[in-house]
């Protein structure tokens, strides 16, 4: 059986602890690592309670990366995506919940967080994505958030979507939100 290759806060720490010193992380290694320990922490809480479900996993994203059916997990990643996280986390879940499973279950708190997102942001009604930064990740979520839809929404969600489809305030994401419109109203 493979080992389970090393994160990169664990190859960072062998770099700190090399006796020699000569292989000293540069700072874009120390930030990294600061960033997925973050991450990680972060995590935590919903990593322990999918655990607790039998579901042996180090990190959501496990569940975006797997062919894998989950209804187990489902109930779990949602009711997180209502907690305070950091965005990635809330990125991670969105994703996650990207799936059919999910379907009707999570349409409604996608959909509600979509809302508040595009009201604290503007985004440039091309629908290109702003360059770099926090606006690019900000735009990275709320774009995984509308794509969720495509998938998760139901005829519960069915007349906001068609409304919002044709609203100004939400161009960026319209053709979107008319994907997510035409498969709300599948059974």
């Amino acid at each position: 059986m493979q080992e389970r290759p090393k994160t990169e806060a664990e190859h960072l720490q062998e770099l700190v602890n090399d006796p020699s010193g000569s292989k000293m992380p540069t700072d874009r290694q120390r930030e990294l690592a600061r960033v997925f320990a973050e991450r990680a922490a972060d995590q935590w809480p919903i990593v322990c309670e999918l655990r607790a479900i039998g579901r042996n996993v180090d990190s959501i994203w496990w569940f975006v990366n797997t062919a894998e059916s989950y209804p187990d997990a489902i109930p779990i990643l949602h009711r997180h995506l209502t907690i305070e996280h950091i965005l990635s986390t809330y990125e991670g879940l969105s994703r996650a919940l990207t799936v059919k499973e999910a379907r009707g279950i999570v349409c409604r708190t996608v959909l509600d967080i979509f809302k508040r997102r595009m009201e604290n942001h503007q985004f440039d009604d091309s629908g290109i994505a702003p360059a770099g930064g926090e606006l690019y990740r900000e735009y990275s979520f709320v774009r995984t958030l509308v794509s969720n839809l495509t998938v998760t929404a139901d005829r519960s969600v069915s007349e906001e979507l068609k409304q919002m489809h044709t609203d100004p305030k939400y161009k960026p994401f319209w053709k979107l939100l008319g994907q997510a419109y035409r498969k709300s109203l599948k059974k």
